[in-house]
């Protein structure tokens, strides 16, 4: 009795042991996420220049699920714009491939979005200290409670987001808008064009009069919309809509205005209140 016993403790004990080893070995083969060993300079490294993008199928899957959760991927990203949190990614994952099939640097200035479609542009800014980054998005997650964007090691360290490890950031599509004058098939569920420096352009009496809208933000959720057009509306006369479209982003529009000429007052109190001065519209589709 005392030998089985015994000789059942021993199975036990190279068990544990082996099980130990297993643990150690999976740790040499996943190593924890960082920074890198070497010091560099993130004032010298400028951020991702936005130009027009040409869409392919790698890293835009119509649909996805990771880690038991399925998310759509849009199918533009003008007029994006959402508050949530950041966090980053480094040594673990430089050098591997990202959704589309690039290489990932964690000393370029790019970005894994979970539905945004690949590539984008966007503008990132940290709530908390002001400061503001634009980014290429070239791979997907992060896949982490209510993050929203996870910026690659030299952006977060732009950024200052390196040390507390999350943000609370602002994230704004600012992916070129193609000239669908000279394209044959549209690519915007929208056809926008950004305002800059609060002027628009009025040279003819038909665009005076045509319905304008101003595009304040486009959400996944739509308690995110139904949040901002709540605020806007109590600092604004005009009208403020939620409206879906059929890539499922819930837009906040201002509008419909018939005067052009009333948009750059109306985008300049909404700036003296804290909020962005959106995209001008001229038609939404559905």
């Amino acid at each position: 009795m005392e030998s089985h016993v015994s000789r059942r403790i021993v199975v036990l004990f190279y068990l544990f042991i082996g099980s130990l080893l297993v643990v150690s070995c999976s740790s040499i083969r996943e190593p924890s996420d960082g920074a890198p060993a070497r010091t560099i300079d993130v004032s010298r490294i400028p951020d991702a220049q936005p130009v027009p993008v040409v869409r392919t199928r790698a890293g835009n899957a119509k649909r996805y699920t990771v880690l038991g959760k399925t998310y759509d991927t849009m199918t533009e990203s003008q007029g994006y714009s959402e508050r949530g949190v950041a966090s980053w990614y480094g040594t673990k994952f430089h050098s591997r491939r990202t959704a589309n099939g690039e290489v990932y640097d964690m000393y370029a200035m790019t970005a894994a979005h979970k539905t945004l479609p690949i590539p984008s542009y966007v503008r990132v800014t940290h709530v908390g200290n002001g400061r503001s980054i634009i980014v290429k998005i070239n791979d997907r997650g992060p896949f982490v409670g209510d993050r929203i964007i996870d910026l690659s090691y030299v952006a977060a360290r732009k950024l200052g987001v390196v040390a507390t490890g999350t943000a609370v950031v602002d994230v704004v599509d600012v992916t070129p808008i193609p000239n669908t004058a000279a394209s044959s098939s549209p690519r915007s569920v929208l056809l926008e064009t950004p305002i800059v420096n609060d002027s628009v352009s009025a040279n003819s009496a038909a665009n005076k009069k045509a319905n304008w809208y101003v595009q304040l933000g486009a959400f996944s959720l739509q308690q995110k919309a139904d949040s901002l057009k709540t605020r806007v509306s109590g600092v604004i006369s005009e009208l403020v809509s939620v409206i879906q479209g059929d890539d499922g982003l819930h837009r906040v529009v201002v509008g419909p205005i018939d005067d052009q000429q009333q948009i750059p007052a109306l985008q300049r109190s909404l700036k003296q209140r804290g909020l962005d001065a959106g995209y001008v519209t001229r038609k939404i589709v559905n």
